[in-house]
């Protein structure tokens, strides 16, 4: 996500950046299908903010 070809500024629209920079909020960006479901499990059970990209 956000990577692109990897040009400087293209990385500055990568929202999961934004994101992780905000103190309380756990980003999440999971890499397959079986990870996504695992992660969405673990993050409905979480009582901080949770952002599933």
């Amino acid at each position: 996500m956000g990577s692109g070809k990897q040009l400087a500024a293209q990385h500055s629209h990568s929202l999961e950046n934004w994101y992780a920079h905000v103190p309380g909020i756990k980003v999440l960006a999971p890499a397959t299908v079986a990870d996504a479901r695992y992660m969405l499990r673990m993050a409905l059970k979480d009582p901080d903010p949770v952002i599933l990209f």
